[in-house]
């Protein structure tokens, strides 16, 4: 079942005879993703960031959750077209995908504080996880017209190029 580590289980079977087999569910992640509806933008203009949006795509979905994708082929919509229809799906999560040089970040607006929470909690998990040579990930206040305009609270990652080659991590 999505959103469900999968169970592996052998039954008897003898003629004659009714089966009953109680079987447990572990939820992935706690559930934490279980029916969410999350949506994925490759910010920006260029496909840079697909490559990640893609497999982190695959992992929501894996875990349970919904996910919706602000575009894929190019040109990319504008910034308010994308706005306007993420807010038209009712979704749970907004996050924006950024590629930069060097910048480790999670961009939040001010007056969230789902956002901000958000943001905190992806620096975390960068720093938990990181190797010596990455940067210290930076939870950031961020006017990005993205983050200003969903419902839902928004988090726009900005991820070092080097990043592209961990995407399975």
């Amino acid at each position: 079942k999505r959103g469900f580590h999968p169970v592996s289980f052998k039954t008897a079977l003898l003629s004659g005879c009714m089966i009953y087999e109680n079987v447990i569910l572990n939820q992935i992640d706690g559930g934490i993703l279980r029916n969410k509806k999350i949506i994925l933008d490759p910010a920006g203009f260029t496909q840079q960031s697909l490559t990640i949006i893609t497999e982190l795509k695959k992992k929501i979905e894996y875990a349970g959750g919904t996910v919706f994708l602000t575009w894929i082929d190019e040109p990319a919509p504008s910034a308010k077209e994308r706005s306007v229809a993420a807010s038209n799906t009712g979704a749970d999560l907004f996050i924006s995908i950024e590629i930069t040089r060097r910048e480790l970040s999670a961009g939040y607006y001010h007056k969230s504080g789902q956002g901000k929470a958000l943001a905190e909690n992806i620096c975390q998990e960068f720093d938990r996880n990181k190797d010596r040579k990455r940067k210290k990930c930076t939870p950031v206040v961020s006017n990005n017209f993205m983050l200003v305009q969903t419902p839902m609270p928004a988090v726009l990652i900005r991820l070092p190029h080097g990043a592209l080659d961990k995407t399975s991590d």
